[in-house]
C-alpha cells in the first residue's frame, strides 16, 4: 500500500526518514518517546524542585540521545544524571 503523509514541520526541523515513518506504524517495531515535558522538572536536593527551560530540557534530552546506552535503556535513574549536569552548567548548587 503506498500512502502519501502531509505534514508542517516547524522551522529547522530536518524531514523525517520514510523508513522512520514504516517503523513508526509497524507492529515489528517498538519505540519509546520523550519529550522536554517529562525531563523539564529536576529535584535539586533539600526539597527544592526547579523547571527546567525548554532549551535546558532539549539538552537534556540531547545527552540522553547521545549517551545513552542499549544495554541500560532510558529510565529515571539515567535521566535524573542528565539533568543533574544540566542543572550543574545552569544552576549554582549552594555549598555548605
Amino acid at each position: 500500500m503506498k500512502v502519501i503523509i502531509e505534514i508542517d514541520l516547524p522551522e529547522g526541523q530536518s524531514i523525517p526518514d520514510p523508513r522512520d515513518i514504516v517503523r513508526l506504524t509497524s507492529p515489528d517495531w517498538h519505540c519509546e518517546w520523550w519529550s522536554i515535558d517529562d525531563v523539564a522538572e529536576f529535584y535539586a536536593g533539600d526539597g527544592e524542585y526547579i523547571t527546567f527551560t525548554e532549551e535546558e530540557s532539549r539538552e537534556v534530552l540531547e545527552l540522553i540521545a547521545q549517551y545513552s546506552s542499549p544495554e541500560i535503556g532510558i529510565c529515571w535513574d539515567s535521566i535524573n544524571e542528565w539533568q543533574s549536569q544540566i542543572y550543574d552548567k545552569y544552576y549554582e548548587r549552594e555549598t555548605e
